[in-house]
């Protein structure tokens, strides 16, 4: 998928969207494995092993939006890739090596 489709940006380069009436941030989606993708394509790979979770107010926006994955570390804040947020998933064994 390329990472140019969005024209329109906010200050902080990502591209609000309506879901439910509430604005959604445009984030790349990265899950160790996986290519990085948008959220369409990232629902349609993974929906089925969504979870909630609960996050702080000073978490990320972008984060608050995002699901977690069943049996997967995440999400997590990743930097960004062409002006988007990335919002990173990966296995709890790599989460423990990259995180001692």
């Amino acid at each position: 998928m390329q990472f140019d489709l969005f024209d329109q940006q906010d200050a902080r380069g990502a591209s609000p969207s309506q879901e439910g009436g509430k604005t959604m941030i445009e984030a790349v989606y990265h899950v160790l494995g996986h290519p990085k993708m948008f959220r369409d394509e990232f629902e349609a790979k993974f929906q089925d092993r969504f979870k909630d979770h609960v996050c702080g107010p000073t978490v990320r926006e972008v984060l608050k939006q995002s699901p977690a994955i069943k049996g997967m570390a995440g999400p997590m804040y990743d930097g960004e890739h062409m002006g988007y947020p990335v919002v990173r998933y990966e296995s709890w064994e790599v989460y423990e090596v990259l995180s001692r």
